[in-house]
């Protein structure tokens, strides 16, 4: 799958989520007939893939709320007030 991605990366072809669909865009005129079924042979496993990539992506940034406590330990940049 990453050397499918690469290969429309190289080929300046972006494809992306719009809810359970797949956009495909280009900064091409045109994207190449070879590329573009290439796509559509692999379009579940792309969408997959995306779909567990933004998932991944989303658990990354979440903050993990702590325990209500008296006190909580200082950060480094605190301790160095």
């Amino acid at each position: 799958m990453k050397s499918l991605l690469k290969k429309l990366r190289d080929h300046k072809v972006h494809v992306s989520l719009n809810g359970p669909d797949l956009l495909v865009s280009s900064n091409e005129a045109e994207i190449p007939q070879s590329i573009f079924d290439e796509i559509k042979l692999h379009k579940h496993k792309i969408i997959e893939y995306l779909k567990i990539n933004i998932i991944n992506e989303a658990d990354k940034g979440a903050i993990i709320p702590v325990a209500p406590q008296a006190s909580y330990p200082l950060s480094f940049s605190q301790r160095r007030l």
